[in-house]
């Protein structure tokens, strides 16, 4: 998952519907990663997701970096 890939788009219900709610979305891969009631929700998701995979890109204690070897 690319960082800059992530997004949250604005989803507005039918002409019945008058619900608006926010969908996390991958560009990368063209993938919805869910929908939610609020835009300050989605962000958060999104920042819960970045923080993740920033720690597990991160080396490791203790362990050398397999692109330095």
């Amino acid at each position: 998952m690319l960082q800059q890939a992530l997004s949250v788009r604005e989803l507005r219900g039918s002409s019945d519907d008058t619900t608006t709610r926010y969908e996390l979305y991958d560009s990368d891969t063209g993938t919805p990663l869910g929908t939610f009631p609020s835009q300050a929700a989605a962000q958060d998701e999104m920042a819960r997701l970045k923080a993740s995979n920033r720690a597990a890109l991160a080396p490791a204690e203790g362990r050398e970096d397999p692109g330095t070897g």
